[in-house]
């Protein structure tokens, strides 16, 4: 009985050996897994990470080369805008003295004997959107 006892015992000890081995292997086995899937995870994160920063580099290039490209624009629009201004000036400064001289004409033609009578003088300015609109014209 003490030989039985002994051959349990000492299979019993042998099992428990057998899983902590066992135990100590598969932990140094998933612990290679864990830092290969980790390594794989890393690259792969890396990777889209760059892909990511070029695509962002590349859109942060093409904005500032289509922002150079809005302001040349502005400037020349804004260039524009002056141009018009000045020649909208102009244009009243003449319109004012055409005026001047139209009506200094009429009251001349009035006064002529034997009288003429002429019309109202038309407008010297285009009509205004807003008079197009309420039929004005």
């Amino acid at each position: 009985m003490n030989f039985l006892l002994n051959m349990l015992g000492a299979g019993g000890i042998a099992g428990i050996a057998v899983v902590l081995i066992n135990a100590v292997v598969n932990r140094r086995k998933l612990g290679a897994e864990t830092s290969t899937l980790s390594a794989s995870a890393t690259e792969t994160i890396t990777r889209a990470a760059s892909g990511v920063l070029h695509e962002s580099r590349e859109d942060n290039k093409r904005l500032r080369e289509e922002n150079v490209q809005q302001e040349s624009r502005i400037d020349v629009l804004e260039a524009e805008v002056r141009e018009l201004k000045l020649e909208r000036q102009e244009s009243r400064r003449v319109l004012q003295m055409h005026a001047a001289w139209d009506a200094l004409a009429i009251e001349r033609v009035r006064e002529a004997i034997p009288p003429i009578t002429l019309p109202d003088a038309p407008p010297l300015t285009p009509p205004t959107l807003e008079r197009l609109n309420r039929g004005d014209v």
